[in-house]
């Protein structure tokens, strides 16, 4: 009777310590390639850190592969995936290695042990970037990619392991801006521009301690000169190394789970910054920007309608812009994500028109309601014969569709009158206003109102029917410094407002 017990009780625990190997196996590894994962990365560097005498040496690479996004945008993630599993299979057995990890998106880091020099390292680095860069075939597709590294040193360039791997972070995006392979962290006492990678493991503290803002770019309409919205930019106010652009983070970011709760957290800022105008008597319609993962996600339209409704934002006084390339990934699903963030009653806006590669066919079948120009087709084109007949063509196009249309990056006047002309509905740019934080939105369009009023009235009742827009844009522009000096803490005009002259 005792020996079932004892057998029941053996295989028991046989049972649960393969479960908890298994439990501890995931918890270290990426699923996807079979690799280390950064968790596992990190704590071998802090063990090392910790206990490693200054005379000794180790190295950390970073590596990113180069022209992935493009696999992922053409191809679809499924494809993006199964690349990056062979890329897995090829880094696991490389020799010289002690820690193969892959850290996130299509980001691989290596431990390096022992006393290498800059050439060894360099060398190890490019048979790194020769075997990633050998074609692969995936299903029946044959693909080829490349990479970039960048390299840190314990102790020379760090001496834990955050520091190490900014610094290779950095490295690796400075080889990639130069166009070589690999790139080696500084020997400088000055604090490093912070990497994409560093940047992203503090993006979630970020959003809970406010650091991540909203400044506010106003659009106007060229026949008016009427303010008739802004566009949201995000700002990252990092304690330690300033304003961060969106460009040195938002790229990586899309690649993780991480996504949805930024987008969700711009939104809810958005929702905020535009209750504070209403309370100022400023009622203005505002775009954001979403990413190519937000029209992937099913969740988003029914986590937007909560959003809306906690913020008091009508639906139709939201623009959500989104890309040309956003709808090339798994089309289907992009547009019933798109029907329903429609039906929702917020309006839609193709982004950067002109520099992706989508048919303009897609349109026809889209509840778009306006294209924005993407600011290379404006900057300079009243010089250049040609610009202004691609422009007007797809300003004449829109309209057919019966689409608004947005120029941004206006910086002349001259581009001004030439858009002006072409029948362009709405512009902005630093001609008219450079992006404004929160609490400067409500002085600059209350002054901005007044100036043009003062213009109708001057000119009389043909400028009330033909307003003089550019006179009215030249007076009225200018950065937050500028309007600080024309209006006191209530928005009000320290001075009478005329028409520039």
């Amino acid at each position: 009777m005792l020996l079932p017990v004892l057998l029941v009780a053996v295989i028991a625990l046989a049972w649960s310590a393969r479960a908890t190997s298994v439990s501890e196996h995931e918890a270290y590894h990426d699923p996807l390639t079979g690799l280390a994962n950064r968790r596992a990365l990190e704590q071998r560097l802090d063990h090392l850190t910790a206990t490693a005498k200054l005379d000794h040496r180790f190295a950390v690479l970073l590596m990113d592969l180069d022209r992935f996004k493009e696999v992922n945008d053409q191809l679809g993630h499924h494809v993006g995936d199964e690349l990056l599993g062979e890329v897995g299979h090829r880094l696991a057995d490389l020799s010289g290695i002690e820690v193969a990890a892959r850290i996130g998106g299509d980001e691989f880091a290596f431990l390096v042990r022992g006393e290498h020099d800059y050439d060894d390292l360099t060398d190890l680095a490019n048979r790194l970037v020769g075997e990633v860069s050998q074609p692969y075939v995936v299903g029946d597709v044959r693909l080829s990619i490349g990479a970039s590294i960048g390299v840190a040193r314990f102790p020379d360039h760090g001496l834990d392991a955050t520091h190490l791997l900014r610094r290779a972070d950095a490295a690796m995006y400075a080889a990639k801006r130069s166009g070589v392979p690999v790139g080696f962290a500084a020997l400088s006492e000055r604090a490093p521009v912070p990497g994409r990678l560093s940047l992203l493991g503090e993006l979630d503290l970020a959003m809970q301690r406010g650091q991540l803002r909203l400044d506010h770019q106003p659009k106007v309409a060229v026949g008016t000169g009427e303010v008739v919205g802004v566009e949201a930019l995000l700002r990252w106010h990092h304690p330690e190394h300033g304003i961060v652009p969106p460009g040195d983070f938002i790229t990586t970011v899309e690649h993780t789970e991480l996504i949805a709760p930024l987008t969700r957290h711009v939104l809810r800022t958005a929702c905020e910054d535009r209750a504070r105008w209403v309370v100022a008597e400023v009622e203005l319609p505002i775009a954001v920007n979403i990413s190519t993962r937000d029209l992937q996600d099913t969740r988003f339209p029914r986590d937007l309608a909560e959003l809306l409704e906690d913020g008091g934002l009508p639906p139709e006084q939201l623009t959500l812009e989104i890309t040309e390339t956003a709808l090339q990934v798994d089309p289907e699903r992009a547009s019933r994500v798109v029907a329903e963030l429609g039906e929702l009653g917020v309006r839609l806006a193709i982004d950067d028109f002109g520099t992706g590669y989508s048919s303009l066919a897609v349109l026809r079948h889209l509840r778009v309601s306006e294209l924005k120009l993407d600011r290379s087709f404006v900057l300079g084109m009243e010089e250049d014969d040609a610009g202004v007949a691609v422009v007007r063509s797809v300003v004449q196009l829109a309209h057919a569709l019966g689409l608004e249309v947005v120029a941004e990056g206006v910086e002349q006047e001259s581009s001004l009158e030439a858009l002006r002309r072409i029948g362009c509905d709405t512009v902005q740019g630093f001609l008219l206003s450079r992006p404004l934080p929160p609490p400067l939105v409500a002085p600059w369009v209350r002054a901005r109102r007044l100036e043009r009023e003062a213009a109708l009235l001057d000119a009389g009742a043909t400028a009330a029917t033909e307003p003089p827009f550019e006179e009215a844009a030249v007076s009225a522009h200018g950065d937050a410094r500028s309007l600080l000096r024309r209006v006191d803490r209530r928005g009000k005009p320290r001075l009478p407002l005329t028409r520039a002259g």
